[in-house]
């Protein structure tokens, strides 16, 4: 599903300097009528009602409504773009669809991407710590894995609790949201609490509690220090495939990594194309008489649902439906080549929308055992195909969900994603030291049947 675009847009957009054409007449500061706050409220609960196709999933319709009226309530005051912003993203945590979404208007993402400087670290947050990941400045006095206990006075349990609450996510899920913050911690940050010049970080040293003021970067900067101090992190090391294999013939074990479903990022990015890729690999595994399979889609946030098919069409022996209703519905057939040995699936919150679907039939139908977090897709039903609107006003950009794919009809959905059989969670000294805490966890699985 092509939601997910999205947050890749906002990715290019907060990371290359210099990547749009300077609007000089643009006013960040610039201030909206109490009218005009309104007016865009009224735009997108009109889109929203005649757009998303469940729009009270999670939140009645009178609920919904009485939260509209509130919102609409509070504005009272001339407010800028990000004031106003920062009020509608509320609703996130109102309609719960990961593929429906907000976005600061273009012309200020420009703005600041040309212009703005920006919190230098990567951070691995939960919903009342943060720690230093990656300290992306020259200044080296605050090291990865540092506590972090307030920036600029604000507490940390603070920070986390007013990003999440405007955080989108697929019904209950608390992964996906998390995931999103600690991977754009840095653009998100700056949509809440803006572009100072400095940051006053107080975070734990040992058994006592300091200070540092921390000078804001501009992004190029950050991505210099980045690439010259963090190339050799797992997840951040320069890798030109997006679907990659590896073969351990001596315990009969491969681990095949996904890490997008999308046809144009694979084409365009890795040079791949997703069939050619699968079945040369699968064919690979067949000639290397592999009995277990690891399949790792950790941060992988989705793409073209036929590639989910294909992926799966492998891993089953009888013909099959990924979708139950919906588009992309209908039977798909079995290779008849298919791998017959044991499947591990390693998921994290970043694991969406097509990696959620995936993972659902594979749960679904007992065909994997799943190692590491809940998946931020839902595995009941999912909202998808969105729609792009822009508040006429404010011109904040909106994904609205237009589409319903059931993809277990008979099943009461609980608002959440796949649940992992074994829950493991990388710890920051994990990050930092380039462990790869579940796929050890399950590489010693694999021994231990063997």
């Amino acid at each position: 599903m092509k939601a997910i675009y999205i947050l890749i847009y906002m990715l290019v957009f907060f990371i290359p300097p210099k990547a749009f054409a300077q609007n000089n007449t643009y006013t960040p500061t610039r201030l909206f009528t109490v009218a005009e706050t309104r007016e865009d409220l009224a735009f997108f609960k009109n889109k929203l009602e005649k757009t998303h196709p469940n729009l009270y999933a999670y939140t009645t319709k009178e609920d919904l409504n009485t939260y509209f009226d509130s919102l609409a309530e509070s504005l009272v005051n001339p407010m800028t773009e990000l004031e106003f912003y920062n009020i509608i993203t509320l609703l996130n945590s109102k309609i719960k669809d990961g593929h429906t979404m907000l976005l600061p208007a273009s012309e200020w993402s420009d703005y600041y991407s040309n212009n703005g400087k920006f919190l230098p670290f990567y951070m691995l947050a939960t919903k009342d710590k943060m720690y230093i990941n990656m300290n992306c400045s020259a200044d080296t006095s605050l090291s990865p894995g540092t506590e972090i206990i307030s920036i600029n006075g604000t507490s940390v349990s603070e920070i986390m609790s007013r990003l999440l609450e405007r955080q989108i996510r697929d019904g209950y899920n608390e992964t996906y949201p998390l995931w999103i913050l600690n991977t754009y911690f840095k653009s998100y940050y700056s949509f809440t609490y803006g572009h100072p010049d400095k940051f006053i970080i107080t975070y734990k040293n040992k058994n006592a509690v300091e200070t540092e003021t921390v000078a804001a970067l501009p992004n190029d900067s950050i991505k210099f220090y980045k690439k010259l101090n963090y190339q050799n992190r797992i997840n951040d090391s320069t890798d030109n495939k997006g679907i990659t294999l590896e073969l351990m013939p001596d315990i009969k074990t491969a681990v095949l990594t996904i890490k997008d479903f999308h046809n144009d990022i694979l084409k365009d990015v890795y040079k791949q194309n997703f069939r050619n890729t699968i079945d040369n690999y699968f064919n690979q595994l067949t000639d290397a008489g592999t009995a277990s399979l690891i399949i790792d889609i950790r941060n992988n946030q989705g793409g073209d649902i036929e590639n989910g098919k294909i992926l799966l069409s492998w891993l089953v022996s009888q013909p099959f439906n990924i979708i139950d209703a919906g588009p992309s519905s209908g039977a798909m057939q079995p290779n008849k080549k298919s791998f017959k040995g044991k499947v591990y699936m390693l998921t994290n919150g970043g694991s969406f929308s097509n990696s959620g679907i995936v993972s659902s039939f594979l749960e679904k139908n007992n065909r994997a055992i799943f190692i590491g977090e809940e998946t931020g897709g839902n595995k009941i039903t999912i909202y998808g195909n969105p729609k792009s609107f822009t508040l006429p006003n404010t011109n904040i950009q909106c994904e609205i969900s237009s589409t319903v794919y059931s993809l277990r009809a008979s099943a009461i959905n609980d608002g959440h994603g796949v649940m992992p059989s074994y829950y493991i969670v990388p710890s920051i000294d994990d990050i930092i030291n380039n462990i790869d805490r579940v796929k050890e966890f399950t590489m010693e699985l694999i021994r231990k049947d063997h």
